[in-house]
């Protein structure tokens, strides 16, 4: 099978000390934000601001332990996981991303790029 092209370029990063925006509309459609486990929505919370500051933007190191530690959910992390991790697909990098966390980075760093007057350039 093969897996799908990275939805963010591989160079992206967003800076540490950059909000983490909450599109409301967009979140609410996730299992996790609206009415799954409260562990859930902290641990799938967490997993989406570490993958906000990671490099590339949006994705996550496909490693179950350190996703495990990074959610902070402890030994609930089996009983939470699938909904934790729901939408979190494995892309040819051999990272994770998840469809809603990369249309919001794309869509921060078009405009952070527009307001300082750099131009995208596609790194893969």
């Amino acid at each position: 099978m093969k897996l799908p092209k990275p939805p963010v370029l591989r160079d992206t990063a967003i800076p540490e000390d950059d909000y983490f925006p909450l599109y409301d509309r967009e979140f609410r459609k996730l299992r996790w934000f609206a009415g799954s486990a409260p562990g859930a929505f902290c641990g799938a919370a967490k997993l989406f601001r570490y993958a906000w500051h990671n490099t590339p933007s949006g994705s996550l190191p496909n490693d179950e332990e350190f996703l495990r530690e990074i959610s902070e959910v402890g030994p609930s992390w089996k009983e939470l996981r699938f909904s934790i991790l729901d939408g979190w697909y494995l892309a040819a990098d051999g990272r994770l991303y998840h469809p809603v966390l990369s249309r919001v980075v794309n869509s921060h760093l078009r405009k952070r790029r527009k307001h300082s007057g750099q131009t995208i350039k596609q790194v893969w």
